[in-house]
């Protein structure tokens, strides 16, 4: 790295294209994670999109025509959103991790629900991660949702709750050494002044194609997400596919 009037600048023998350097410009950070987003690794013939007001999440149907859904994994910290969802995705089977009073279960109506409850979640505001990870173990599913965040406070600190935003990419990052899932739905929430949050989930973005297989098939975002962030919020949709399949994610440097 050569500094040059406060500027620091990267040779090409300085990058390893599999590991991006971190940026240490904010808004560079920002608009590297905008363009690999931006760019749809496979796009699917045929899908449907589900949402609502804060966005949408692709599911890819190329070739399923006929097909039954058979497991769905659905890991999150909210016991009242995305029912949208829910309702959406119609599994022989789900597989719930969610906290207790989990209120999205009594719109389903007469399901076969496979259900863990986050007991740690409702006492003290941490993840049972370690049962998560036991139980995910060499299971498949066709599908997964992950939302690793939680509106349940039990009254504690602000740092605790940013702490909680930036365990996050480690989280998923453990999810995904694990997971055997045709296709995945995940959730990220970047608060104000998280810069190193910023290169985390871009980070873990980038390298979950090279490491697990899954290509981008959809993003969407808020307007806080764009050059600078401020509860900005990212809803995005991966399909697990095969190198020849699908484009390369984007490399780049903001």
């Amino acid at each position: 790295i050569i500094s040059k009037n406060n500027v620091s600048l990267l040779t090409w023998k300085d990058v390893d294209i599999f590991s991006p350097p971190k940026l240490n410009d904010t808004i560079a950070e920002v608009l590297r994670l905008n363009e690999l987003l931006a760019h749809k690794q496979y796009k699917c013939e045929e899908g449907i999109t589900v949402g609502d007001s804060k966005g949408a999440f692709t599911i890819c149907t190329d070739g399923t025509l006929n097909k039954t859904i058979r497991n769905a994994l659905f890991i999150s910290g909210s016991p009242d959103d995305f029912a949208f969802y829910l309702t959406a995705v119609i599994p022989e089977r789900w597989i719930f991790f969610v906290p207790e009073g989990f209120k999205a279960l009594d719109n389903l109506g007469n399901v076969d629900a496979e259900m863990h409850y986050l007991f740690y979640l409702n006492d003290n505001g941490i993840w049972d991660s370690d049962d998560i990870f036991r139980e995910l173990l060499h299971r498949q599913f066709d599908i997964a949702f992950v939302n690793f965040y939680t509106s349940i406070q039990n009254g504690e600190l602000r740092i605790t709750q940013l702490q909680k935003l930036r365990d996050a990419p480690k989280l998923m990052e453990q999810v995904l050494k694990v997971l055997q899932s045709d296709q995945l739905h995940l959730t990220i929430e970047i608060g104000k002044n998280m810069e190193n949050l910023l290169y985390d989930w871009y980070l873990l973005l980038y390298q979950m194609y090279f490491k697990y297989h899954y290509a981008l098939i959809g993003a969407e975002s808020n307007s806080a997400c764009d050059r600078t962030t401020h509860n900005c919020y990212y809803r995005l949709s991966f399909i697990k596919k095969e190198h020849h399949q699908v484009d390369l994610p984007i490399f780049g440097f903001g």
